[in-house]
């Protein structure tokens, strides 16, 4: 089976969806530029920013992963794994593919007792740099039509990126970035924790779904023209 490049590049857009929607996120412009690290482990870096209007923080996760952009790519693509790789993630579905680096998903967060599940309507964008070897996956809130179903509180606003950078050959610099408004009531030890819990669990989740056989066997080539 062949899948063109850009078929590969919009498939792992839908990984993007599924991140959880009470974790503050930051998509980049939005923090104020003064990242704190407040946990390394496991070769995970974890930083927290304000976000300037906002009383939620950003995060930013960073690992260094000992595998390829094909295979990280794989493992987007593979959509029923993804509540195996965002953290309390428990449903997520495409609801729309207006084209090829353009989808609009459907997430659903598993939130720990007593605060109510959160879900979220997501528009994710897909670009990818061949000169740099570099993948960027935006995402951001859809408030349109497709945004009727409900199985929790609606996060109605939140905005964030994956960002994928080949280091060098079996090398790839992977950064999650989020800032989420999750709404409705949620005490704050919650948010607090979940800033920091969530990139880190995801993250690791990555590193071990990567190492996976079916994954590691896809022939596949980002920066060809085709896979099989």
């Amino acid at each position: 089976m062949k899948y063109s490049v850009i078929t590969l590049l919009y498939s792992h857009l839908l990984v993007v969806f599924f991140v959880p929607l009470f974790i503050s996120l930051s998509y980049g412009e939005e923090a104020n530029g003064d990242w704190e690290k407040v946990k390394e482990s496991e070769g995970v870096q974890i930083y927290l920013s304000e976000v300037p209007g906002s009383k939620f923080r950003a995060f930013r996760g960073i690992v260094i992963l000992e595998t390829s952009v094909e295979t990280i790519l794989a493992v987007f693509r593979d959509i029923p794994s993804h509540t195996k790789l965002l953290f309390r993630c428990t449903h997520s579905s495409l609801l729309q593919e207006m084209n090829p680096s353009e989808y609009i998903t459907y997430t659903v967060l598993d939130a720990p007792w007593p605060v109510a599940d959160r879900d979220s309507v997501n528009y994710i964008s897909v670009f990818h740099d061949l000169e740099n070897l570099e993948v960027t996956i935006t995402m951001r809130e859809h408030l349109g039509s497709l945004s009727e179903q409900h199985l929790g509180v609606r996060v109605t606003k939140f905005e964030g990126f994956w960002r994928l950078k080949k280091v060098d050959v079996g090398n790839v610099e992977v950064t999650l970035q989020l800032h989420v408004d999750p709404g409705g009531w949620l005490p704050s030890w919650i948010i607090n924790r979940a800033v920091e819990v969530f990139p880190y669990k995801t993250l690791c989740n990555l590193r071990k779904m990567v190492k996976l056989p079916k994954y590691l066997n896809v022939q596949s080539s980002f920066y060809g023209d085709t896979v099989e």
